[in-house]
């Protein structure tokens, strides 16, 4: 077969003309592309759109881009908080991930330690004190020592509050 012509165009589109033979037609080769993802390869190649054949020697392989992952710290569970087991979450793919290899999938809800409520054995009871002309004062309320939190009970109910609520300013202020 005697090729007359061969083009390659800007948009890597190829036509090949070829002696004219019976049932034979030009080939027009565009390029075939399937982009390599996070764990599977890709490739190019120039097929011709008519019948499909590809040209000899147009293809090229692309490696697997691998995992990008960026790390979640693991974060205890306090009373109130849930926390999470540390995990790495892939930012080309999304996939998430329990291990640094990006090995053992997961999802994110796997990971969440649930909050560990509060232990009422654990609660201090602050009793109200006046405030003096020099010394601030506070209103009675629980204290949780495991997570810091000052709390009203209303109704066997413990309602978060903040310690400006609590403190009671100084007299000479």
């Amino acid at each position: 077969m005697t090729f007359h012509n061969y083009e390659e165009k800007e948009d890597h589109t190829v036509t090949v003309q070829k002696a004219e033979e019976p049932g034979e037609h030009v080939h027009n080769y565009v390029v075939d592309r399937k982009e390599a993802t996070c764990e599977e390869k890709g490739y190019t190649q120039k097929k011709c759109s008519v019948c499909g054949e590809l040209l000899e020697g147009s293809y090229e392989e692309i490696p697997a881009l691998g995992h990008k992952l960026t790390e979640t710290k693991a974060k205890e569970a306090t009373c109130i908080e849930d926390g999470t087991k540390g995990y790495w979450i892939c930012e080309v793919c999304g996939k998430v991930f329990a291990d640094a290899d990006g090995t053992v999938e997961t999802t994110v809800e796997a990971c969440v330690l649930p909050s560990l409520g509060h232990d009422f054995r654990e609660m201090e009871r602050i009793e109200e004190k006046e405030p003096t002309c020099t010394e601030a004062g506070n209103w009675s309320y629980w204290y949780c020592p495991l997570c810091k939190g000052a709390f009203d009970l209303m109704e066997t109910t413990f309602i978060p509050t903040t310690m400006d609520m609590i403190i009671r300013e100084p007299l000479g202020a």
